[in-house]
């Protein structure tokens, strides 16, 4: 079941024990993506707030941190620089900028560059431009400026106005974190320190 399923009011005290412990165990297992993100999803529900206790649990929070910092993989730093950014719980974030510090410092970059390697890229491979071809239909995705726009083109690559019916019946997933991405691209371009993008290691950088 994956974590952010969890709908318990409060974690029991054992269980609590017990899935710290496993989240340490990820942290001696080879590094996949799949781990971080997992790790870095029950650090946001260990620290949902319940009503009249506060976190579920700051204990499994900072166990899931610490498993991340011992992990290896370029998913790490953008979870931990992503957790950083929206964690509020002091005892947390505290643990969570030792951990981010220590990383930059490893890999050999600033605190601001480790922070950008959490702005998702919504599938963008080059820049201000996505390209997913669901079944016989193309999409294209562009960003200039603050706005977004796909194109559609059918089986025949003939440009349409809207996702032809084979799309809305066949990719109805990819279609909807399609339309996701349009929404969220314009307030990536919009982000205050989006012009770091034109320097240095992000020159190539797709937004």
């Amino acid at each position: 079941m994956p974590v952010q399923d969890l709908d318990d009011a409060a974690f029991d005290p054992h269980n609590a024990l017990g899935i710290s412990g496993l989240a340490w165990k990820l942290a001696f297992l080879p590094a996949r993506p799949e781990s971080a993100r997992l790790l870095g999803n029950l650090v946001e529900t260990a620290l949902r707030k319940v009503p009249g206790i506060g976190p579920r649990s700051p204990m499994v929070a900072n166990a899931a941190v610490y498993a991340l910092s011992r992990m290896d993989g370029d998913a790490v730093p953008a979870q931990l620089a992503r957790l950083a950014a929206r964690v509020t719980y002091k005892g947390t974030l505290k643990v969570l900028n030792t951990a981010l510090d220590a990383r930059a410092t490893a890999l050999g970059l600033t605190r601001d560059e480790v922070e950008e390697l959490a702005v998702p890229t919504y599938g963008l491979t080059e820049v201000g431009r996505r390209t997913e071809v669901l079944g016989e239909a193309t999409a294209e995705l562009t960003i200039t400026g603050t706005r977004t726009a796909i194109m559609w083109r059918n089986a025949k690559g003939r440009e349409v106005k809207a996702p032809p019916a084979s799309v809305r019946r066949d990719h109805a997933e990819a279609l909807a974190e399609l339309k996701a991405s349009v929404n969220a691209l314009p307030l990536l371009a919009w982000r205050p320190n989006r012009e770091r993008f034109g320097r240095g290691r992000y020159h190539e950088a797709p937004v």
